[in-house]
């Protein structure tokens, strides 16, 4: 997610720099040169909060899953049994906020990752969690966490449940 903003943000760098030399010079007025600057700088922000509220990850004793969207819901979910491998990546950048990348590799017959969660808080603690649950080591008293109240959609109370940046308090 980290790379979304770092994208879009250095083009709305570029731009407002532009702006900022067209108002220097006096081709460009202050109240437009301000508009557009607040536009170009606040349009990224908005569709990552709006990617970031639109996309939930859950870890539940059964399996995990993804669910995003606004209008169009995708749901992708994988049973805790299928999942052979968890990959956490984390650039600097990421490690400098305090998320990752969380990579579940599923046996099965379909080629390349199923679940690829990014701008996970904490995910270490999600990589963990999972493997306690496969190894069938979680117990919800000795944990500490309250899981919440029990979904329909995904069964068991969720173990960890994310939406976008969570702190890690809410884990």
């Amino acid at each position: 997610m980290l790379d979304f903003y770092f994208k879009w943000q250095g083009i709305a760098l570029v731009i407002s720099a532009v702006a900022a030399f067209a108002w220097h010079t006096g081709h460009l007025g202050f109240l437009k040169f301000f508009l557009l600057f607040f536009v170009v700088n606040a349009v990224p922000l908005g569709i990552g909060k709006l990617i970031r509220v639109t996309t939930t990850y859950t870890v539940t004793s059964l399996r995990v899953s993804e669910r995003k969207g606004i209008l169009a819901k995708t749901s992708e979910q994988a049973p805790i049994s299928r999942i052979e491998n968890v990959t956490v990546r984390q650039s600097l950048s990421e490690r400098m906020w305090g998320v990752g990348t969380v990579d579940f590799d599923t046996a099965g017959e379909k080629s390349g990752d199923i679940l690829v969660w990014r701008g996970i808080a904490n995910p270490n603690l999600v990589r963990s969690k999972i493997e306690n649950v496969q190894s069938g080591d979680w117990d919800p008293d000795l944990d500490g966490d309250d899981p919440g109240p029990e979904s329909p959609y995904f069964g068991p109370d969720p173990l960890v449940t994310q939406r976008g940046y969570i702190e890690d308090e809410q884990v």
